[in-house]
């Protein structure tokens, strides 16, 4: 099998597609040779090679076309080796746009599958929507519908996905997977007491991820929370600097960086509520993790996780809608711990039925 992914294995960046990859890796138990192809987008040192029991693992490592264009004679090498290639990068085009021409100039049947990674759907285009439809549009024509298949990891992001592609187009649907550590891991209790919240935001720092939405929920509270702030940078750190220092002004903010995946339980454990009022999620891994770890989201409607209302395991609420952030949030300001205990074990009944059923 070959892979080509984007930023695999990053020790500075913790994301959706790589812990996808690692987790579905980590299933396969007979031996099978995999060569990947791991586009970057930061020095070489800050990624580390993954090696998974009897799979033998070959990483390419580029970041420029030029360095791209080097490895093409492995190619020769090693293209007769696979059968089954897989694109986890469906915007990067020299992983994938480039790679995909490359790989029609050899004489050999291959079985593609574009992992859309909730990077093909409406709400994705509202930054660079022209350029993106455009390369959507090449990407449309260039991969063979009869040999290809487009793989979705919710109905959701499945529904989202032909708005964009036409039917013509197979797309199934495999979900991700979730480390076995978090699915069988115990629930460790913290007490929740009136007039006191501890909120968390365990995401990197991105436009996708709508940190702004919450610095600006966070200003029209009329009471003081506590912030617990995980995650990289990406965007405008000057403009999240000035975030930090207007909310401190009235709750207390704690910035703690980039986050190892191990620690994520151990984050989970030390709070009592995630606000990720994210644009869009086809899956959110933090979101899954945090209800599975028996604490409650509040999260924009745009997840596969929308329902979660009905089940009093937190709130799914519209963008649109500030009042209704702003009334969650004193809802469970003055919850007492008895009421809180009980949203807890909701929170994990909730996420493990729908699972369990495929029901996302």
């Amino acid at each position: 099998m070959i892979i080509f992914a984007r930023d695999f294995c990053s020790t500075i960046t913790t994301d959706g597609p790589t812990i996808s990859i690692k987790n579905s890796l980590k299933k396969i138990k007979k031996k099978q040779k995999i060569l990947i192809f791991n586009s970057l987008t930061s020095p070489e040192e800050n990624y580390k090679n993954y090696y998974q029991g009897n799979l033998k693992i070959k990483t390419l490592q580029f970041r420029s076309i030029l360095n791209y264009l080097r490895l093409i004679y492995l190619f020769k090498t090693e293209i007769n080796k696979h059968k089954e290639i897989e694109f986890h990068c469906i915007y990067d085009f020299i992983g994938c746009f480039l790679s995909l021409i490359l790989l029609k100039f050899f004489n050999k049947e291959f079985k593609f599958k574009f992992y859309l990674r909730g990077m093909a759907n409406k709400k994705i285009l509202r930054k660079k929507k022209f350029l993106k439809l455009i390369y959507l549009f090449l990407m449309s024509k260039l991969i063979n519908k009869k040999k290809s298949k487009l793989i979705a990891t919710s109905f959701y992001e499945k529904n989202l996905a032909y708005q964009i592609f036409d039917r013509k187009f197979e797309i199934d649907i495999r979900p991700n997977l979730v480390d076995n550590k978090i699915i069988f891991a115990t629930q460790k209790k913290i007490k929740k007491k009136r007039n006191h919240l501890k909120l968390f935001f365990m995401s990197n720092i991105t436009w996708k991820k709508n940190f702004e939405f919450v610095f600006k929920i966070l200003r029209e509270l009329d009471f003081t929370i506590t912030l617990n702030i995980y995650g990289s940078v990406y965007e405008s750190p000057s403009r999240f600097k000035k975030y930090l220092q207007v909310l401190r002004n009235k709750h207390k903010v704690n910035y703690y960086g980039e986050y190892n995946h191990k620690d994520v339980k151990k984050i989970v454990d030390n709070n009592h509520l995630m606000f990720l009022p994210t644009y869009d999620e086809n899956f959110g891994h933090s979101i899954v993790e945090c209800l599975l770890s028996y604490k409650p989201c509040l999260i924009s409607n745009n997840t596969p996780w929308s329902d979660i209302n009905f089940f009093d395991a937190g709130y799914a609420i519209p963008l649109e809608s500030n009042n209704t952030f702003v009334n969650v949030l004193r809802e469970f300001y003055l919850m007492d711990n008895s009421e809180f205990q009980k949203v807890c074990s909701n929170a994990r009944k909730y996420v493990t039925y729908k699972l369990d059923n495929r029901n996302f």
